[in-house]
């Protein structure tokens, strides 16, 4: 009898033993599995990237998908069907947060957000995709019809050219009083119509209008930003609502009301200082289409926005988050200011 309680114990023990080995190995599992998702999405984000990432400041969330697009498909792919469970990383890089998925298996990797393209530095007047403005017969737009000479106003009064823009370019404010179409930027992302007079600045993370490569206190100018997909169900008021408590709007003073623009776009006018301690009034708006978010940031010095107020509706009407849709095409006429703001 001894004997046999002995060896019920013996196999007690090791039905335990083995309790012990299994259970925790389940718990280790799923928790190096997380870790190893995490390697996957930095070392595939640092190769879509083409720079090395680190996981420094990440978050992630488990989400359930129905296919292996992971919430994320593409045009023409053929995706497996599902569910498929996958942790959501989010991983900051170089001021932008970009959105990796990785399936529980490991087996699917998708990158959700938008990676930026390669631009032409900024000592480049024009990117080689925009017409310059100087050219007679532009491939995709109208030209505009020169405006170095000094044009007389309706008093009689001769407005002479800036003497502070790049030679070969005139101020957008100095154009004639005649009705000038627009040019058409166009990209990947989106089209946006513009002055003729001024240039388009690919920067990476944006598009800078305006007379100069870069924004100046004094003069206009407008800033297009594709914020990429709509992760958290994002509006287009709550993503202006973000920016205005963005130290990009400190200061911000409100002018009324968001309202609408167009079928997807709202919109909002804000006076701030500028850097120089100066006053420019600004309209931010924000179009949500196609799963996507887009910003346009437009400003002038206060005392001029009366000149540039209509002109910027008039692009944000011919905003299109597709290049080459038919609500972007062609040019529409527009009056720019007689004078220089």
């Amino acid at each position: 009898m001894t004997r046999l309680r002995r060896a019920a114990l013996a196999g007690l023990v090791i039905l335990i033993g083995f309790c012990l080995v299994l259970f925790p190995a389940g718990t280790t599992h799923s928790q190096d599995n997380s870790d190893l998702a995490l390697k996957k999405a930095v070392a595939f984000l640092s190769k879509q990237l083409g720079k090395q990432v680190s996981s420094q400041g990440y978050s992630y969330q488990v989400n359930t998908y129905p296919d292996s697009a992971l919430g994320c498909p593409q045009v023409g792919v053929q995706y497996t069907m599902g569910p498929f469970q996958a942790y959501q990383f989010l991983i900051p890089y170089s001021g932008t947060t970009y959105d990796v998925r990785v399936s529980f298996d490991l087996t699917f990797t998708v990158l959700c957000t938008k990676i930026p393209t390669a631009t032409i530095p900024p000592t480049e007047t024009i990117p080689p995709t925009i017409a310059p403005t100087n050219t007679p017969a532009p491939t995709n737009t109208a030209s505009p019809t020169p405006t170095g000479a000094p044009t007389s106003t309706p008093g009689g009064k001769a407005t002479a050219p800036s003497t502070n823009t790049p030679q070969g370019q005139a101020n957008a404010a100095t154009a004639t009083p005649d009705a000038l179409p627009f040019l058409t930027f166009r990209d990947r992302d989106f089209s946006m119509a513009y002055p003729p007079t001024w240039q388009a600045t690919d920067r990476t993370t944006d598009v800078f209008f305006g007379v100069r490569a870069s924004p100046v206190c004094a003069d206009p100018g407008m800033i297009v930003v594709p914020l990429g997909p709509i992760i958290n169900n994002e509006t287009a008021d709550s993503l202006i609502d973000d920016y205005i408590h963005s130290p990009s709007a400190s200061g911000a003073a409100l002018q009324g009301d968001k309202t609408a623009v167009g079928n997807t776009g709202r919109s909002l006018i804000f006076i701030s200082p500028c850097t120089d301690g100066s006053l420019r009034e600004v309209r931010v708006t924000v179009f949500v289409a196609y799963g996507n978010a887009y910003r346009v940031v437009q400003y002038s010095p206060q005392k001029d926005w009366d000149l540039w107020a209509d002109i910027y509706l008039k692009t944000l009407d011919q905003f299109s988050p597709a290049a080459g849709s038919a609500s972007a095409g062609g040019g529409s006429a527009m009056l720019p200011p007689s004078h220089t703001p």
